[in-house]
C-alpha cells in the first residue's frame, strides 16, 4: 500500500463506502501499532480502526479541478477540498 496522507480518500477493506482519512496515530507498544481516524466523505461520525483495515481508493495519478476542489480523474474521489473563505 502506498503511503497514506491525512485527507486521502480511503475505504474500509471489503466495503464500498468512501471515507476521508482524518489522522494517523502511532500507539507504539500497543497492538495494533498504527490506528487511523476516518469519517464518511461529506461529513458524519469519525471513528477509529487499525491502519491495516483501510485501503486507498486509487493512486490518484490524474487530478482535475472541480467546483468543490481537486478530484481524481479516474475514480472521482475528492482529494483536495476547496477552502471556503471566511471559515
Amino acid at each position: 500500500m502506498r503511503g497514506l496522507r491525512v485527507g486521502d480518500t480511503v475505504r474500509v477493506c471489503g466495503s464500498d463506502r468512501l471515507m476521508q482519512l482524518m489522522a494517523v496515530e502511532d500507539r507504539g507498544d500497543r497492538a495494533p501499532a498504527f490506528v487511523v481516524f476516518i469519517r464518511p466523505l461529506g461529513g458524519g461520525v469519525e471513528h477509529m480502526c487499525p491502519m491495516t483495515d483501510i485501503e486507498p481508493v486509487c493512486e490518484h495519478e490524474q487530478l482535475a479541478m472541480h467546483p468543490d476542489g481537486k478530484r481524481c480523474s479516474e475514480c472521482g474521489a475528492l482529494i483536495y477540498a476547496r477552502r471556503i473563505r471566511g471559515r
